[in-house]
């Protein structure tokens, strides 16, 4: 029984790994789809800018402690992020978050689609080290003004609009925003599974891919409290005060990338008067740190999956225990263990049952040899053999069952935790990359140019502990079972080959600590 458990097991953790990268190429059938004639090539934004003044370098920029912000003067828009302390490991200088190359792609461009009025040149009003003004003033007598500020404690930065009405008469005002676009991808193809937009509706996720938008842009009239540019470790989040009335997601750089565009509420601006909105980007990192200063909303832009308050939880204790022991390596060691102590009991139980079934395992072997061909009688005389020596036949596999919802979330919480981005251990350089522990002197086909060692020792540890707790076979169906049951260690190495290291010395010292816990109980 327990070897068709973790024959079942091991099936079911390879699909929970497989499962995301087959995602990534399917995806499913896309969301319903809606034409977005405003976002067609013809009609984009800022086309005298573009006529007359070829897109360059940023000249101004606001900057804090974390993030230096560059704007395109004449659009009054975002060009450029850059994560002061975050490193671009290819580059070896602080990350370039986002980068526009475009100028139909800057954030924080408005498009006023009610009157058909588009606000091209802004001059600079103000401008100061954490704040910048625009002021846009169109012929029909409507003016724009654009303010931004960051803040020194946080990757927010706040969007001020005001529209006021110079004329004498009421205008309609429906205007549209580009939430976020050209977030840099640090691993185009490794990472991009995690690439996605994802938004917020009345509490609910709403993920969209890219594969969901190369063919057609994407729209809905659904209402999103915010909406997220995310990839592995980093996003650009925009949220506004009050809720927009639509949003759309489009491809762009050769369809290798993506760009959001949100639109706010038709309003009317009252003759001499004025209308003010207020919206909050984030362009950061994916740590939940972090994003609670943006809010506790921000908080829901990280989603674990099935788990995700367990695994937020972990992702605490693992930063915690990190700022004991001053190492993540050591943190993801330590809250292994404490893991495997919380659910000592349970193991135990785990453990006896297997023992003690391991000690029926002839009186077994007898009954099957000697109802043979009669299954009713054979499971009867089983039942009662169990029965009579106080044995559960399932008592190893349930105590398994209920640590499964702490293993999954741990996984998830390693796999897209930030906090070991970049991060050392020994001979590991990343806990978030394969170990690369012996480099090669050339590439080797699946190996690549180095050996990761500790796949190879996990999978060693897995057959040892196999080997501990595998009885000989009864029958040649049980033959059969311990034969496929061989091939688990190498499965599992393969699985294990190219994820994060950080997730594969958690599952190793696991292992470790399975192998000890047996080792006393089977002794």
């Amino acid at each position: 029984m327990e070897r068709r458990f973790l024959l079942a097991f091991a099936l079911s953790f390879a699909i929970l790994l497989g499962y995301p990268y087959l995602m990534a190429r399917l995806y499913g059938p896309p969301p319903k789809q809606t034409p977005l004639s405003s976002i067609s090539p013809q009609e984009k934004p800022l086309q005298e800018v573009a006529e007359n003044e070829a897109i360059a370098v940023p000249t101004l920029f606001l900057e804090t402690d974390k993030v230096k912000v560059g704007f395109h003067p004449a659009a009054g828009s975002i060009q450029q992020v850059i994560l002061k302390q975050h490193l671009d490991e290819i580059k070896a200088e602080p990350l370039e978050l986002v980068k526009v190359e475009d100028i139909e792609g800057l954030i924080g461009s408005i498009w006023i689609e009610n009157p058909k009025l588009e606000p091209i040149f802004y001059e600079i009003v103000e401008h100061s080290a954490q704040k910048v003004k625009f002021r846009a003033e169109l012929p029909e007598k409507l003016v724009v003004e654009k303010a931004y500020e960051v803040d020194n404690e946080s990757y927010t930065l706040h969007l001020y609009l005001t529209f006021k009405n110079e004329t004498t008469f009421s205008l309609p005002l429906y205007y549209r925003l580009l939430a976020s676009s050209s977030l840099k991808l640090l691993k185009k193809k490794e990472e991009e599974r995690f690439f996605e937009v994802l938004t917020s509706v009345q509490g609910k996720r709403k993920r969209i891919h890219l594969n969901q938008v190369k063919k057609a842009p994407f729209s809905s009239e659904e209402k999103p409290g915010w909406v997220a540019l995310k990839e592995k470790y980093f996003s650009a989040i925009l949220k506004p005060e009050t809720p927009f009335t639509r949003y759309g997601v489009f491809a762009i750089d050769e369809k290798e990338n993506m760009a959001v565009s949100v639109w706010a509420a038709p309003q009317d601006i009252p003759p001499g008067g004025e209308l003010r909105a207020h919206y909050l980007f984030y362009f950061g990192p994916n740590d939940l740190r972090e994003l609670r200063k943006a809010g506790p909303w921000a908080e829901e832009t990280i989603d674990y999956g099935m788990f995700n308050s367990l695994a937020k939880f972990l992702v605490w204790a693992l930063t915690a225990t990190q700022g004991v022991v001053r190492s993540y390596g050591l943190s993801i060691i330590l809250l292994t263990f404490l893991i495997s102590i919380l659910f000592l009991p349970l193991t135990g139980i785990s453990y006896n049952s297997m023992k003690r079934m391991k000690l029926l395992q002839p009186e077994v072997n007898q009954i099957r040899t000697l109802y043979k061909g009669k299954p009713q009688r054979l499971n009867k005389e089983l039942m009662e053999l169990y029965k009579r020596h106080k044995v559960n036949p399932l008592g190893g596999c349930l105590p398994m069952l209920i640590q499964m919802p702490i293993f999954i979330a741990f996984y998830q919480a390693l796999v897209h935790s930030i906090e070991l981005k970049g991060v050392s251990f020994l001979f590991i350089k990343d806990l978030s990359l394969p170990d690369q522990a012996i480099p090669l002197p050339f590439h080797v086909g699946p190996l690549g140019d180095a050996v990761n060692l500790l796949p190879i020792l996990m999978a060693i540890a897995m057959f040892i502990q196999q080997k501990m707790t595998t009885p000989m076979a009864s029958s040649a169906s049980e033959a059969e079972t311990q034969k496929m049951m061989a091939f688990m260690p190498l499965l599992f190495g393969f699985i294990f080959y190219g994820l994060p290291s950080g997730l594969v010395l958690y599952w190793l010292t696991n292992n470790i600590i399975m192998i000890v816990n047996q080792k006393l109980i089977f002794k």
